[in-house]
């Protein structure tokens, strides 16, 4: 049996995932300054070395592990999901649905 911790931060960004969109899968941005942005962690460049930061993690860490768990999230969130039948309306993006009634 698998086990699978969600956090804080999973629940953060599942808010602000679009897993349809590859290139841009928490918003407009870089995905590094768009994570750091949801979860309200300081984005720093470390000229020096060339690398970046997320708080204290490396961004292609932190990135890579952002992405291989959001798939369970979504799965996780799918399985235990409440939905209703009625109308709901979304922003002029097709996003942020909600239930208008």
């Amino acid at each position: 049996m698998d086990q699978f911790r969600v956090t804080e931060e999973h629940i953060k960004l599942i808010r602000h995932y679009y897993p349809f969109d590859s290139k841009r899968p928490f918003g407009n941005k870089s995905v590094g300054e768009d994570i750091s942005r949801i979860l309200g962690l300081k984005y720093m460049e470390d000229l020096s070395t060339n690398r970046r930061y997320i708080g204290e993690e490396y961004e292609d860490v932190l990135i890579e592990r952002v992405l291989e768990e959001m798939p369970i999230i979504v799965m996780i969130l799918c399985r235990n999901a409440e939905i209703q039948p009625g109308l709901y309306i979304s922003d002029e993006y097709q996003q942020n649905w909600r239930r208008a009634d």
